[in-house]
């Protein structure tokens, strides 16, 4: 018994430190703010502040240093280990599960949800937390998760994630996710490539993919991509994940709590 303990807290010390890394928390954390600076006009809907982990994630959320009225948009991690965009005041929050080796998952990402991200979540009207799953295609699956992750130590989780996408349908998972194509990948973001390609190559991230795994086992998530909702302080529920569905579902849930839950732009 005791020795099944020691184990757990050692488990849970590994994973303290991977979200301590990804939060922004590490020393290099400052050097990535010089190439977020030039991203931004490529990726102007990820250039937001970061939060770290984002302690509240419902309306009660503070919005200091914001302009009344404004979404305080930001991005970072959950208290559960999922990446996280938008005003976590927002009045409904999505969580999409995706695997990047899913051509299903790839089209919906380019076509649908970043349109959705553009209109809804830019805007402060819902918000947005991804996890990501790596079922089949080895090791370009894991390659690519990794990838993801290990950018977000230098603050770009949401740019390589797009990249990955991107490239993952232009060139083929078997050649967009080797390492030196991620390494490229890397160089282009302006991140420090050599970093990322350790972080890729040592699999740094994989008890936090095991995370990823059992939340979405927890939700009933069996296939990619799946998306979920949930309102204020409410449950997750699967939806129907389709940009007309979601867009009127932010609508919905905007104009049930007036303005000052997000913008009224749309």
């Amino acid at each position: 018994m005791r020795r099944r303990r020691m184990q757990g807290i050692g488990m849970f010390q590994k994973l303290c430190a991977v979200l301590l890394i990804l939060c922004g928390t590490s020393t290099s954390a400052a050097s990535a703010q010089d190439s977020e600076t030039t991203r931004c006009a490529t990726y102007p809907a990820f250039c937001v502040p970061h939060a770290g982990r984002v302690p509240a994630m419902t309306i009660g959320h503070d919005r200091v240093g914001t302009d009344e009225g404004e979404p305080y948009l930001v991005r970072g991690m959950t208290a559960q280990g999922l990446f996280f965009l938008g005003d976590p005041a927002a009045p409904i929050h999505f969580l999409v599960f995706h695997s990047f080796t899913c051509s299903h998952c790839s089209g919906y990402y380019q076509i649908e949800l970043t349109r959705f991200i553009d209109d809804y979540v830019a805007s402060g009207q819902a918000a947005l937390q991804v996890g990501m799953l790596s079922f089949t295609m080895q090791p370009y699956s894991d390659n690519a998760v990794h990838a993801a992750l290990c950018a977000g130590e230098q603050g770009a989780f949401w740019e390589m994630q797009h990249e990955l996408f991107v490239r993952g349908s232009r060139e083929g998972v078997t050649n967009a996710y080797t390492p030196a194509a991620i390494e490229e990948m890397a160089r282009d973001l302006g991140l420090d490539p050599d970093r990322v390609a350790t972080c890729v190559a040592d699999g740094r991230y994989g008890l936090l993919m095991d995370r990823f795994a059992l939340s979405a086992m927890d939700l009933g998530v069996s296939a990619t991509p799946t998306v979920l909702m949930r309102r204020g302080d409410g449950g997750w529920e699967k939806v129907t994940r389709n940009y007309d569905n979601l867009a009127q579902l932010a609508e919905d849930a905007h104009t049930a709590t007036g303005p000052a839950a997000g913008s009224s732009g749309h």
